[in-house]
């Protein structure tokens, strides 16, 4: 569950929550509060962590296509499904993080690149092949997730897609 707090007027969403534990400002893990008697909790404190990874896709048909989504969700997610989660818990996402993607080499995939864009929706980046004649498209992508222009984690990401003609 996200906690708020106003800042300058405005409610904002808490990415993290500190105390003085012998005159030291601490991480809190967990918030809880009394509710009817009954503790809940009100805050999670969000890990954010990506790892680097690989979508490789080898076609036969028409085409290849190899994508990297981020999603709103807190999941990270390529051609062929699941990679990993962006966020822990997901519970606290999309909250306020931001994703950007920068070409470290290789062929521009779609997706947008430089720039820090909001991960209260999907971001997605791909390599695909031209159509019907064998191809191969591949890139290298920094990742980087975090909150307003500050960094928290970042990976490498490489995209790989190649089409062969089976008739060849």
């Amino acid at each position: 569950m996200p906690a708020y707090s106003k800042v300058a007027g405005v409610w904002q969403q808490m990415t993290a929550l500190h105390t003085k534990v012998a005159g030291v400002w601490q991480p809190v893990q967990n918030g809880y509060v009394k509710v009817a008697g009954v503790w809940q909790e009100f805050f999670a404190n969000a890990v954010i962590a990506i790892n680097d990874t690989s979508v490789d896709v080898f076609g036969f048909g028409s085409q290849a296509l190899a994508e990297y989504r981020v999603l709103s969700n807190g999941q990270v997610t390529g051609s062929y499904g699941f990679i990993e989660n962006w966020i822990t818990p997901t519970s606290a996402a999309p909250g306020s993080y931001v994703v950007r993607a920068t070409l470290i080499s290789g062929d521009t995939p779609s997706g947008t690149l430089g720039t820090w864009l909001s991960l209260s929706s999907n971001q997605v980046w791909s390599v695909i092949t031209s159509p019907f004649v064998p191809d191969e498209k591949s890139c290298q992508l920094l990742i980087e997730i975090g909150v307003g222009t500050t960094a928290i984690d970042s990976a490498t990401v490489t995209l790989y897609a190649e089409f062969t003609d089976p008739n060849i």
